[in-house]
């Protein structure tokens, strides 16, 4: 029983991270997902949220293999504007394996265009 301990304890702690990722589409050679339990409606018009890109094949940036992005970004319905808060690189697909590098990006709200996977995700978040 005692050699079980370890196994067990370890798929808890697995689970207790598992995350609620929603499929939104392809934007160019990525799948991008939407952590559907990290989405903050607390401030109005402005929505805060984790989303996941997972890169077709990797790519190699600063020297490393890339294979997906995670990225927390916030959405301003009224405006039609997003920034990309924070994001880092991971070299596993869907946020696994390590992470190769963590940014704080743009802190400036920028245009979403049209037909784009931010305007799929801002038209999804901001419905009323």
């Amino acid at each position: 029983m005692l050699k079980l301990l370890p196994i067990v304890l370890i798929l808890v702690i697995q689970n207790s991270f598992a995350s609620n990722w929603v499929e939104i589409g392809q934007a160019g050679t990525a799948t991008v997902f939407l952590e559907a339990d990290s989405i903050d409606k607390t401030q109005g018009s402005v929505i805060t949220y984790w989303k996941l890109m997972n890169l077709d094949e990797p790519k190699i940036i600063a020297g490393n293999s890339v294979s997906s992005i995670r990225s927390r970004e916030t959405v301003n319905c009224k405006s039609k504007q997003y920034r990309i808060d924070l994001s880092t690189l991971f070299t596993g697909s869907m946020g696994a394996g390590q992470p190769i590098q963590d940014r704080g990006d743009t802190k400036s709200f920028t245009y979403i265009a049209p037909d784009t996977v931010a305007e799929r995700i801002m038209n999804i978040l901001c419905k009323k």
